[in-house]
C-alpha cells in the first residue's frame, strides 16, 4: 500500500474517532433527542419570521 494511502487511512480513522466522541458526548447530554439542526420546516419558519430584520 502506498504511503499516501496509509496516511489517508490514518487521518480518516482519527477523524471518525473524533466525530464518534462528539456524538457520544451529545448522547450523554441528551442533545440528540432535541436536535433540530436539520429540521427544514423549523428553518423555513425561522427564515420567514426573521426575513425583514
Amino acid at each position: 500500500m502506498p504511503k499516501i494511502d496509509k496516511q489517508y487511512i490514518f487521518q480518516s480513522r482519527a477523524s471518525m474517532a473524533q466525530q464518534e466522541k462528539v456524538l457520544e458526548d451529545d448522547l450523554k447530554r441528551g442533545i440528540m433527542g432535541n436536535d433540530g439542526h436539520w429540521d427544514t420546516e423549523q428553518m423555513r419558519i425561522s427564515f420567514n419570521t426573521n426575513k425583514g430584520q
